[in-house]
């Protein structure tokens, strides 16, 4: 009997994007303020959705009149990481969540990513007051993200209740997030909701497959 729902953060509560966006307005407005360049935020954009998803900001100043130095490179990370990011649950997702605790789940949450990072998104979503137990994995180690086991142990130990079967796992990426809880015996989702970056890989090894594949985190309904 499923009574413990664990859900994955990034690009399935809310789309990542949002962030990568509100992360690029942080960092423009700091080069335009401590640089005086303009027209970053644009450029970031362009890179971004043009498929870029590493070294953006060496590309992005490549065109400036700008010296790139390994100083400035890590202060924009450090800007774009400690921004207060600008996102938003959908009143579709806060409507499941708020679903679900009120018919006595226990909701918890494992995400990956820097911790400052992370627990920024937390605080702007908001989301302490949907959830059980959340758990940052970042907050005890690199070696522990997943596909690690110590996240999905860890968050049993806290909901007090070893039985697997009373377990559901939703994510959105089979590169890392299923492998775990599929060993554990959890029963598995892939939500597309967002269609995030890794939601449509379909070549992952049966192991790191989730058993159901949902669109809508509604139809979440249907599996538990």
């Amino acid at each position: 009997m499923i009574k413990n729902l664990i859900f994955d953060l990034d690009d399935t509560l809310y789309p990542e994007k949002d962030y990568n966006i509100s992360g690029f307005k942080a960092v423009s407005e700091y080069l335009e303020l401590t640089y005086h360049t303009n027209g970053m935020f644009e450029k970031f954009l362009a890179l971004y959705f043009n498929g870029q998803r590493h070294n953006i900001f060496n590309c992005a100043l490549k065109d400036v009149n700008l010296s790139i130095t390994s100083v400035i490179i890590d202060e924009l990370v450090s800007c774009y990481r400690n921004h207060q990011p600008e996102i938003f649950l959908t009143d579709e997702i806060e409507s499941e969540l708020i679903y679900y605790r009120d018919c006595g789940y226990k909701l918890g949450l494992i995400t990956d990513g820097y911790s400052v990072v992370q627990h920024k998104k937390i605080e702007a979503l908001n989301l302490e007051k949907y959830f059980n137990h959340i758990v940052v994995t970042d907050d005890y180690g690199r070696e522990c993200w997943k596909p690690s086991l110590f996240p999905f142990e860890l968050i049993m130990r806290k909901m007090d209740d070893e039985n697997f079967e009373n377990y559901v796992y939703v994510g959105d990426n089979c590169n890392k997030d299923f492998k775990a809880p599929n060993i554990l015996k959890w029963k598995t989702i892939q939500s597309r909701h967002f269609r995030g970056f890794y939601s449509e890989e379909n070549n992952c090894d049966k192991l790191f497959k989730a058993k159901y594949v949902v669109d809508k985190l509604l139809e979440i309904r249907n599996y538990i």
